[in-house]
């Protein structure tokens, strides 16, 4: 993994925290960290979770 993606993955990582107040559980880090590589899918899902309403972030990242 290049820098750029793992950039990508602490800020999806610190938007969540950030919407949420509160930390995000160690599962959905891993799961962002191992499952998404590509800048595509890390674009897309940065832009859910600067958007999506906060009541349903939760359940987004815990389906991801």
């Amino acid at each position: 993994m290049d820098e750029g993606i793992i950039n990508m993955q602490k800020i999806i990582v610190e938007i969540s925290q950030d919407r949420l107040e509160k930390k995000i559980s160690p599962l959905i880090i891993e799961k962002i960290k191992t499952k998404y590589h590509s800048y595509i899918g890390l674009e897309m899902i940065i832009d859910t979770v600067k958007s999506i309403e906060i009541e349903n972030l939760e359940r987004y990242l815990d389906d991801l």
